[in-house]
């Protein structure tokens, strides 16, 4: 097999590659679980995605045209790197829309979501625009955004303004791009970004 090919495929959780991507605490409780990643080198694979499925038959689409595809809107880093963080949690037509359809930016939110194409996609852009509009520090970004992501009431954090939060809620309205942030996946990106330009 070329070494330029994406591979997907399914690995018991006790393969070695599982045990690289995954930490032991995501692994211990996973019985009847597998794990599945894209990745392309078979002699040590460089992994763009990974995610622990339910049964082996998840579908697997072995050569992963589906990155291929994507990689067609932009192989730049910001975009690898999108594609990397959502292949396996969101649609290729969401990816997709979020490489081709930039959202218009307002001049104060520019320097965090500027490089996203006007959306709100990872953790620390939520905790930016956190600090931002709320005047508060660090760690109460953080856990407002963990709160967020476990779909809890923001409102109930006392201490915040309800004017400031009214904005942050609007600017989440109209910025979010799915209803959760997410790590972005930088090893993933950087596997891809390698992976496109072996493609040239």
């Amino acid at each position: 097999m070329n070494d330029n090919t994406l591979i997907e495929e399914i690995f018991p959780l006790q393969h070695p590659l599982m045990k690289r991507l995954f930490s032991d605490e995501v692994l211990k409780h996973k019985e009847s679980a597998y794990g599945q990643a894209v990745f392309f080198v078979y002699d040590d694979p460089k992994v763009i995605a990974a995610k622990i499925v339910c049964h082996a038959n998840s579908e697997v689409s072995y050569g992963s045209s589906r990155v291929d595809v994507l990689l067609k809107y932009g192989s730049d880093y910001k975009s690898c790197l999108i594609i990397a963080t959502f292949l396996y949690s969101q649609s290729l037509a969401q990816i997709r829309s979020l490489l081709t359809s930039p959202n218009e930016v307002e001049d104060i939110f520019d320097h965090i979501i500027g490089s996203t194409n006007g959306f709100i996609l990872y953790a620390y852009q939520f905790e930016q625009i956190v600090q931002m509009l709320l005047d508060v520090p660090l760690e109460t970004a953080i856990a407002l955004r963990k709160a967020f992501n476990r779909r809890k009431p923001l409102n109930e954090y006392c201490g915040i303004d309800d004017e400031k939060l009214a904005q942050f809620l609007n600017a989440l309205d109209k910025y979010l791009a799915f209803d959760c942030v997410y790590t972005p996946n930088y090893s993933g990106a950087s596997n891809l970004m390698l992976y496109a330009e072996r493609q040239v």
